[in-house]
């Protein structure tokens, strides 16, 4: 059983990672080139990035649940 509550422990982990990497990704979109005009820049990151960093918010959250869950289950003694 230990297992699987290390296998939830990863997958909290995992989704941190990916959730993060979509949050990054449109910090580094939306401020990627100061030198331009700022509606290019808006128009740059759109509706789908803006999306993309909300699932990512949402992604670390649910991650952080799975993970401390996981490492909570795995460390406890039994």
């Amino acid at each position: 059983m230990t297992l699987l509550y290390a296998l939830v422990l990863a997958l909290g982990l995992g989704m941190i990672a990916l959730g993060l990497s979509f949050v990054v990704a449109f910090l580094v979109r939306s401020r990627a080139d100061p030198s331009r005009p700022a509606p290019q820049r808006r128009a740059e990151t759109g509706a789908f990035w803006t999306q993309r960093a909300v699932l990512g918010a949402l992604l670390v959250t649910a991650g952080f649940f799975f993970a401390v869950f996981g490492a909570l289950l795995t460390f406890a003694p039994q």
